[in-house]
């Protein structure tokens, strides 16, 4: 029982610390969000590269190991914060220097850096560049979106998708937890994560419209149609990230991402949802609601 308590204690405080910080960064303001998201991608590249290493499991002596992180962490690196930087150039419309332009710039030379980090040890292997390739994309891109919605000033309403983004996710796992827990019978990828269920999967989605039924009457930011749109994909394309993390997880061997939050794991545990719903509304919203 004991340790039981203790479990749930530290479960207890680590969200309650969470969602201080996550409101913190939200609401305060626009320098705090940037600093907020600018946290979470930097978190959530130094797991996915733990995972890619322990999926590749590199064979090269220790002398070659150093040589290609200390090029491929610089070119990481370069090209998630090259990314945050084009997402500031773009909502600020800065004519000189334009933000956008130097990030794009800094893009290309830490795509062709991360290449030339495996030649630099003699070898060259495909899967690794791409998984490097494709992860500055993944934990980079919706944070950069974020900011995004943040900081442009066009169009205010849209400065609190994030906001609405973060609700929709927070309940979405929440529900689908419960919905699960209590009804859950039909496994939705047994293989990949044995806890989820159609039943919890489905029950989380309506809920999470549901709310954003409620909220539109409250809030009225814009339609009642977008409210419920942007709480779909973000249910369907949350629950595929979720997926997707576990999957990679499995390959890795690894029970979560990381240790950051005590009894809840790493950064890409908390946001792997965001990480592939952010993309998706956004061109939601540059589709159908600009």
């Amino acid at each position: 029982m004991s340790t039981l308590f203790r479990t749930f204690f530290t479960r207890s405080i680590t969200a309650v610390v969470f969602v201080a910080i996550m409101l913190l960064g939200l609401l305060l303001n626009r320098y705090t969000f940037l600093a907020l998201f600018t946290i979470i991608a930097v978190g959530c590249l130094w797991e996915y590269q733990r995972l890619t290493n322990l999926m590749m499991m590199d064979v090269s002596d220790n002398s070659k190991g150093k040589k290609r992180n200390l090029i491929y962490q610089i070119a990481m690196w370069l090209a998630v914060m090259s990314i945050l930087l084009m997402a500031i150039g773009l909502a600020l419309s800065i004519q000189s220097p334009r933000l956008d332009a130097i990030g794009l710039d800094i893009l290309m030379i830490s795509f062709v850096l991360i290449p030339v980090s495996e030649l630099f040890i003699g070898q060259f292997r495909f899967a690794f560049v791409i998984l490097s390739l494709a992860g500055c994309l993944y934990v980079g891109l919706a944070p950069a979106l974020m900011i995004y919605f943040r900081w442009q000033q066009m169009h205010t309403s849209l400065q609190w998708i994030p906001v609405i983004i973060i609700g929709c996710v927070w309940v979405n796992d929440t529900m689908a937890y419960i919905t699960g827990s209590l009804l859950g019978k039909h496994k939705l990828w047994p293989a990949v994560s044995p806890g989820k269920t159609w039943e919890g999967t489905l029950g989380g989605i309506v809920c999470t419209m549901l709310l954003a039924l409620v909220a539109s009457e409250i809030w009225p930011l814009f339609s009642t149609w977008h409210w419920m749109m942007i709480a779909l994909l973000v249910g369907v394309f949350g629950t595929l990230g979720d997926l997707l993390e576990s999957a990679m997880k499995r390959m890795a061997g690894v029970k979560d991402s990381g240790q950051l939050m005590p009894g809840h794991g790493g950064m890409l545990d908390r946001f792997d949802s965001m990480l592939i719903a952010v993309p998706v509304v956004w061109l939601y919203v540059h589709i159908w609601m600009l």
